[in-house]
This record gives structure tokens, C-alpha cells and sequence, in this order.
């Protein structure tokens, strides 16, 4: 038998460029999982709830925040207590069973809570909602 002798080594098959691909692709799903979901942010630090063991079930809302200001603000737009109405109709009209979710600062005073609260029920808007956070969580 005759023994073939051979200069070059073994091919190999290098796992480093696969390797690269991949975490190139689980960046890119990463910021685009990131990127799909809405942030929304209002300037209203929400009091600590721990009467609550769970979320509330996903609903569309139109959201109404009141900051430390007593200033009013209708899914992040600025509003004056007057508009208040009509523009949650729109808002109402525009989304069907959309649902109103009151988000009040911690030292709102409660006067202001109050005025939007009656303004709400003097116009039949009286089924809201209260955001919070949950006891524990940042």
C-alpha cells in the first residue's frame, strides 16, 4: 500500500465570521423588537398601588395626566380644562370601545383632580380609569 503524502494541512471551516452574523442579526432584531413597542411618557410621577396583584388586561386608551402643576395633558398633548371634553369625544368617536384612564401625579393638588372629575361626569365621561404603579416596581 502506498502512503500519499500531503504539504498542506486540513481544510477547516472557520466559525468566526458565522459567529459575527449572528450577533449581528440578533442586534438588528433587538433594537427593532425595541422599536416596535410605543414608549409613551408623561411628565407625572404615579403613586404606588399595592392593593393590585396584576395588570389590567390590554385595552385601548386615551389617557389623561394631570402633573404636579395641576396641568392637563391628553395622550401627551397639552390641553385646558375647557377643550377637555370635546377632544376626548374626538378621541372617543375616532376609537370605539376605547377606554379613559385618568394618570395623576403624586402631589396633584386635589382640587385640580377634582375639577377634571366633574367635568368628566357633568359630560357623561364618568366610567375612568386610574393609572398607577405597582408596589416595587421602579
Amino acid at each position: 500500500m502506498r502512503r500519499v503524502r500531503r504539504n498542506s494541512p486540513d481544510a477547516r471551516l472557520d466559525m468566526t465570521p458565522l459567529l459575527d452574523v449572528v450577533f449581528l442579526l440578533l442586534t438588528f432584531f433587538i433594537v427593532w423588537l425595541v422599536g416596535m413597542v410605543p414608549a409613551k411618557y408623561w411628565s407625572v410621577r404615579l403613586p404606588t398601588l399595592s392593593g393590585a396583584d396584576e395588570d389590567a388586561p390590554p385595552r385601548r386608551t386615551v389617557t389623561v395626566a394631570l402633573n404636579a402643576t395641576g396641568a392637563i395633558s391628553v395622550d401627551e398633548n397639552p390641553v385646558e380644562l375647557d377643550a377637555l371634553i370635546g377632544l376626548l369625544r374626538e378621541r372617543l368617536d375616532a376609537s370605539p370601545g376605547s377606554s379613559i384612564v385618568l394618570a395623576i401625579d403624586d402631589d396633584c393638588p386635589s382640587g385640580d383632580l377634582l375639577r377634571v372629575m366633574n367635568e368628566l361626569r357633568g359630560a357623561g365621561l364618568g366610567d375612568l380609569g386610574l393609572l398607577g404603579r405597582l408596589e416595587g416596581a421602579p
